[in-house]
């Protein structure tokens, strides 16, 4: 099996897409898996070898971790679908997806276009907008993602690109430094 090329970029340190979008060019000519020097995960690159990735269960078990936070991957071991492998992931997913499907979406329109016209008028009031923070980050729950999200340990659930970013153990955003994690 050859051995997978190591590459230097940080894929974490800028957040400019036109960066970021260079990255994945320059990790794509590497090849369509790389190792990242630091922290040391691998890197599927390319759209054939990542379908091929996640439909192989046995070689990349999510149920071990997906993140970089060792004591965090023990704890969520199993518990939600990006941390599971069937046939739990799919027990897990049968309960989420109902409330996602076409049907559900649909009887919620008008909620939906209620929150949205809402937001947008927040946004035109404050003069500005990021299009991620003011809008995309703020809709997942009022729209429905409250219906998939189930608070642990009794905390409320926090927005859930923190939530993904603390699983992952790549940072802690200053929310989520008070919180018992």
């Amino acid at each position: 099996m050859p051995q997978a090329p190591i590459t230097s970029i940080d894929v974490f340190a800028s957040s400019d897409r036109a960066v970021c979008y260079e990255q994945y060019q320059e990790l794509r000519k590497l090849g369509p898996v790389v190792k990242l020097a630091s922290p040391d995960p691998y890197v599927v690159t390319r759209y054939e070898e990542v379908k091929a990735a996640l439909a192989d269960h046995e070689a990349l078990i999510s149920g071990e971790g997906v993140g970089f936070n060792p004591d965090l991957n023990q704890l969520m071991r199993g518990s939600t679908t990006l941390t599971s492998d069937p046939p739990q992931h799919e027990l897990l997913w049968s309960v989420v997806a109902t409330n996602l499907q076409p049907r559900a979406v649909r009887n919620r329109e008008e909620q939906v276009a209620r929150l949205v016209r809402e937001l947008v008028a927040e946004v035109l009031a404050k003069g500005e907008i990021d299009g991620v923070t003011d809008l995309a980050q703020a809709m997942p729950l009022p729209t429905g993602g409250h219906r998939v999200v189930v608070p642990w340990r009794g905390q409320r659930p926090r927005p859930w690109d923190e939530q993904i970013v603390c699983l992952c153990g790549w940072t802690v955003p200053p929310s989520a430094r008070k919180q018992d994690l």
